[in-house]
């Protein structure tokens, strides 16, 4: 198994919720990413990817596992 195919296929994992609850709230991808970014400053966590439009969508087409 690759890791792309693992990241595919993640038991539990539905990245359409991703995108469901992003546009349940109307934030565009962009949007998205800076509250990540901005709620990430306010935690104080360092070393936090970059939450950027291309990541996220990522994510939600599954191509790619959060964390």
């Amino acid at each position: 198994m690759t890791e792309d195919t693992v990241s595919k296929h993640r038991v539990g994992w539905r990245p359409e919720k991703l995108r469901e609850h992003r546009e349940a709230h109307g934030l565009t991808l962009e949007q998205a990413g800076e509250r990540l970014r901005e709620a990430a400053e306010r935690a104080g966590l360092k070393g936090v990817p970059v939450a950027n439009a291309q990541t996220l969508w990522s994510h939600e087409q599954g191509e790619a596992y959060p964390g």
